[in-house]
């Protein structure tokens, strides 16, 4: 079996399954990967080598399992990997199909590429001996895909996570105003402190004594930012 984990919200596994064509002759595999956080580069990758020395077909299945319910499998795609009788022709040496099978930014997993590789070994003018690889690229031909419609669960539970996404940029974006309000009230009030027009309204000890409070608020501000700028529930100095 070959398997994709991912542990968020979801398990999501992903099976391949390679067979050769007119054959029941299967290859599977497996290997398991957590998802990363948003906006983070994905390392999620399977490279599948196999042995087959002619044409075949492949299918990728995808088992989705929420937590507390029971997997929904779906098949994904289906694609044919040709070329590999021309290969088999050319060479007397045995080789494997390398399928290459990754995860892009938002999770998907796609077949990257498809290759033979022939080993061969070379004796170098030292006596030493060299393994090299000889590849041959292969075509990958989609032969179809299956995007099923989603459970009404399924809708109910994407808008909410969509709401919940939304709901917290609103909020994030009232804090920024806030925060940016906040600052340039510290900032005027502290240059009208510093403006000498001001001087006959304050004398220079209130004037130094203002200034270090405004300075102190505002590092208290960056403090609490991430919690809202109730600054004067927080710290009624």
């Amino acid at each position: 079996f070959f398997f994709f984990f991912f542990f968020f919200k979801q398990k999501t596994a992903y099976e391949i399954s390679a067979c050769l064509v007119g054959s029941e002759m299967c290859i599977r595999d497996s290997f398991r990967s957590a998802l990363m956080k948003r906006k983070e580069k994905y390392d999620t990758g399977k490279l599948v080598k196999i042995p087959f020395n002619s044409d075949f077909s492949a299918t990728l299945y995808e088992s989705i399992t929420d937590i507390g319910e029971a997997p929904v499998v779906r098949k994904l795609m289906s694609f044919k990997i040709k070329g590999v009788n021309e290969v088999a022709a050319k060479l007397d040496t045995p080789f494997k199909v390398h399928l290459k099978f990754e995860a892009d930014d938002l999770g998907i997993i796609g077949l990257m590429y498809a290759k033979a590789v022939a080993e061969r070994t070379v004796n170098e003018s030292d006596g030493k001996v060299r393994r090299v690889d000889d590849e041959y690229s292969l075509e990958v031909v989609k032969e179809s895909a299956y995007p099923l419609p989603m459970t009404p669960e399924q809708i109910k539970k994407a808008k909410q996570r969509i709401q919940e996404i939304v709901d917290k940029e609103k909020k994030e974006l009232e804090r920024s105003k806030e925060k940016n309000a906040f600052e340039s009230a510290i900032y005027n009030v502290r240059d009208w402190l510093n403006d000498e027009k001001n001087e006959k309204f304050i004398d220079a000890t209130m004037k130094e004594k203002l200034i270090g409070f405004l300075a102190e608020v505002r590092t208290y501000a960056n403090r609490r930012r991430r919690n809202g700028f109730t600054l004067l529930e927080r710290n009624p100095k």
